[in-house]
């Protein structure tokens, strides 16, 4: 279930984005011309991933596989433990 105060702060934020794209920063202009390029000469100037990089990648990606799936293996633990005592 979804708490009540996300379903506010959802509206809000899509009626805010909204505000902000079509009427504050609205863009005139529909093509960047040589956008694409520039993007992928400053991909390019940034290199290959170094290796310090994975592994910071990898330990982000398990620390978030575990404070999602946090909770049904605690409940798998308490299940456990109580059907033991």
């Amino acid at each position: 279930m979804v708490p009540v105060w996300f379903q506010y702060q959802l509206f809000f934020y899509l009626y805010a984005g909204n505000i902000l794209t079509s009427i504050a920063f609205k863009f005139k202009q529909k093509t960047f011309p040589g956008g694409r390029e520039e993007i992928y000469k400053q991909l390019n100037a940034l290199g290959k991933i170094s290796y310090e990089e994975k592994l910071v990648s990898g330990v982000f990606a398990f620390t978030a596989f575990a404070w999602i799936s946090r909770s049904y293996y605690l409940n798998q633990l308490y299940l456990e433990l109580m059907t033991r005592l």
